[in-house]
């Protein structure tokens, strides 16, 4: 009978004799815990850079919102030109949308190198549409249809002990 040579326990470098992982299998950070981290570090950021955090982890059946922000209206205004603006609707039952802001909703990538691609590249199109399903339902829930929104990618790249590299997306993708 063949061993399977691609086996992990016959590779010998991430487990050890008796099949157990390794030291160093078992100092690697969790996915979990390295996306948290990443939240955090994204909503950081944002607040830094005067948005109002208004929910996190928005969940709609299957689909999650890392982060629902409001970007204010004097930061939307002067970060972006009128071309990549949405046309003026009304915000919150016929208010001024300039008066409020904008509504973001946000997905955060972290990853912690490049060995698999840059974490906006994993952003795809299924992972999109579940973004929509899921913002179309707070919008709902809060009686918020007519507000402005739109959908940020914010992408961190977290190396060992140094500083993280974010990268921020603005309007990554239409609904």
């Amino acid at each position: 009978m063949r061993s399977n040579r691609n086996s992990k326990r016959d590779r010998g470098t991430e487990f050890g004799t008796r099949g157990k992982p390794t030291k160093r299998w078992r100092t690697r950070v969790s996915t979990k815990k390295l996306g948290d981290r990443g939240e955090d570090i994204a909503a950081s950021f944002l607040e830094a850079q005067g948005y109002v955090i208004l929910d996190r982890n928005y969940r709609f059946r299957r689909a999650e919102i890392d982060l629902v922000c409001l970007e204010p209206s004097n930061r939307s205004s002067s970060d972006s030109s009128p071309a990549d603006k949405p046309p003026s609707r009304p915000f919150c039952g016929g208010a001024d949308p300039s008066a409020a802001g904008e509504i973001v909703f946000a997905e955060i990538k972290t990853r912690s190198g490049l060995g698999y691609g840059h974490p906006e590249e994993a952003v795809s199109a299924e992972k999109q549409r579940h973004i929509v399903r899921a913002a179309r339902a707070y919008l709902r829930e809060r009686r918020l249809q007519t507000a402005p929104c739109r959908f940020d990618v914010i992408a961190i790249v977290l190396r060992g002990d140094r500083d993280p590299e974010i990268e921020h997306f603005k309007r990554a993708f239409w609904a």
